[in-house]
């Protein structure tokens, strides 16, 4: 499996803040049927600015090596919606995954407004392919979910955190959203190796029982697979699932 998010490099943001943790994670992630990851830190999130990046990304692919840890990693940014951090990636300050078309945005938690719809069109309009964050931590999203049929509509893909259908409050609407095909990759967002740790393999064994092998692999593998490429993600289309109870959604 290939995680597209996660917050794995020591000491740059909220994720871990020394390298043997980082290491830590990376054994986790491993043990748990991770084979590649992108690593997202914060990009200018209010609170944090990562001049360090460059140097942990180097920092810990070395330290894989040394440890002979079979994990492959990419390089990216979590890059808050901002007219600043707009700009900053426009001037190739903050990264894309890795290197390429793809950029991870991440919206305000709780209010969204038009100059955001503005922001990312004119991300689009520069070439750019947007995959927003977490999407199952907006409450725009959750009130009103026909705002993520929209942004689907306008070319926005949308990245769903694993652990939303391990938890009883969140998986009703990660799975409705997921039968819909409003969802086209599902991530870690992992930030230490313990409590907000690299799992997939529960998540993906859940997705594999309610829905079947075909999703499982495309949010899982072959869409993860497509940003580190650069190819076009493709759109599930829940009129071509077999759901002999899309009612159920637990």
């Amino acid at each position: 499996m290939i995680d597209t998010h996660i917050h794995i490099l020591p000491n740059v943001d909220d994720g871990p803040d020394r390298m043997s943790e980082s290491i830590e994670m990376a054994r986790t992630a491993i043990d748990e049927g991770i084979t590649e990851m992108i690593v997202t830190p914060h990009y200018k999130r209010p609170g944090y600015v990562n001049e360090k990046v460059p140097d942990a990304y180097e920092a810990l692919k070395n330290e894989l090596i040394k440890q002979d840890l079979d994990l492959k990693l990419y390089r990216g940014n979590e890059i808050y919606l901002s007219e600043d951090n707009v700009v900053d990636l426009l001037e190739k300050k903050a990264y894309t995954m890795n290197d390429g078309p793809y950029v991870l945005v991440e919206l305000p938690f709780r209010h969204y407004f038009p100059f955001h719809d503005a922001l990312l069109y004119q991300l689009q309009l520069k070439g750019y392919k947007v995959i927003l964050a977490h999407v199952e931590r907006y409450e725009v999203f959750i009130n009103q979910p026909k705002k993520i049929k929209e942004l689907i509509d306008q070319n926005i893909y949308m990245q769903l955190t694993g652990s939303a259908l391990l938890n009883r409050k969140t998986r009703k609407i990660g799975m409705r959203w997921i039968r819909a095909g409003w969802v086209h990759l599902i991530s870690t967002d992992a930030h230490s190796s313990t409590g907000r740790k690299p799992s997939m393999k529960e998540t993906y064994n859940w997705v594999l029982k309610k829905i079947g092998s075909e999703m499982a692999e495309l949010l899982f593998v072959d869409n993860p697979r497509a940003v580190i490429n650069g190819y076009d993600l493709e759109v599930p289309n829940p009129e071509n699932l077999k759901l002999k109870h899309f009612w159920q959604l637990d």
